[in-house]
């Protein structure tokens, strides 16, 4: 599959949109808390999303206000005495006395609901750097030692291996698989419980021999995770904006 991200410009408003070009799928839009995504097979051109999204522009953004009028509260909440999420679990931020990066008291690889973590925010904002900048470095850092992990445990679990992973910074998906073999995890997983984080690794593992959708590919999902299910569904009640 692959990913790119556009906007088109229309009479009632400027419509930005996810095209997602998989091999033999029929053309077809959906409209959700992650935005409109255009799903087109690779022959498809551009124009035709373009040309589908101004016919029916007005719907769009009314469509696309509703929906973030509807749109869930956050789970972070970047302030000293409110919560994130971190590994399906609530940590408390609190005050941070040694002028340093954030520091966990906890067991980092096991969190509990109410373990902390410790932010500065005395030295850190005299360098433009925010509560929410400093959690997020070191959740990006927890992300790619705990996508690390989880690869090389389903490698030695399954045989299955990416050419390389990265961290991702979308914000319309949480894993992509390019046909190199290179698989996208989105960092904000990190927030999700281990289970989900298994689900989107297994996803993305998947692609890496079906770059579809196809029944094929869900049996290979089954054979790298075999109790995916419950996990798939809780995942797609999540919402990336929830998450930011």
């Amino acid at each position: 599959m692959q990913t790119s991200y556009h906007s088109v410009r229309t009479t009632h408003g400027t419509i930005n949109y996810t095209l997602k070009r998989i091999r033999r799928v029929r053309f077809k839009v959906k409209v959700g808390y992650d935005g409109v995504v255009v799903h087109a097979n690779l022959s498809e051109p551009i124009s035709t999303a373009e040309r589908y999204l101004r016919q029916f522009a007005k719907w769009f953004i009314n469509k696309l206000a509703e929906i973030e009028a509807s749109r869930p509260p956050s789970l972070n909440h970047w302030e000293l005495g409110k919560t994130i999420r971190y590994l399906g679990r609530t940590i408390e931020l609190k005050q941070h006395f040694t002028h340093d990066t954030p520091l966990f008291l906890g067991e980092v690889n096991a969190p509990q609901d109410g373990d902390i973590l410790l932010v500065d925010n005395i030295i850190y904002p005299h360098h433009g750097v925010s509560i929410q900048d400093s959690c997020e470095f070191w959740l990006k850092r927890q992300a790619y030692q705990w996508f690390e992990h989880r690869l090389a445990w389903f490698y030695q679990t399954t045989g299955r291996k990416p050419h390389a992973f990265r961290l991702s910074n979308a914000l319309q998906s949480w894993g992509q698989c390019n046909s190199r073999g290179v698989i996208g995890l989105n960092w904000r997983l990190i927030h999700l419980s281990p289970e989900q984080i298994d689900y989107v690794i297994a996803h993305e593992l998947a692609h890496l021999k079906h770059m579809n959708h196809s029944k094929a590919f869900w049996q290979e999902v089954a054979t790298i995770m075999p109790n995916y299910e419950p996990h798939k569904k809780a995942i797609k009640q999540q919402s990336l904006h929830t998450l930011t």
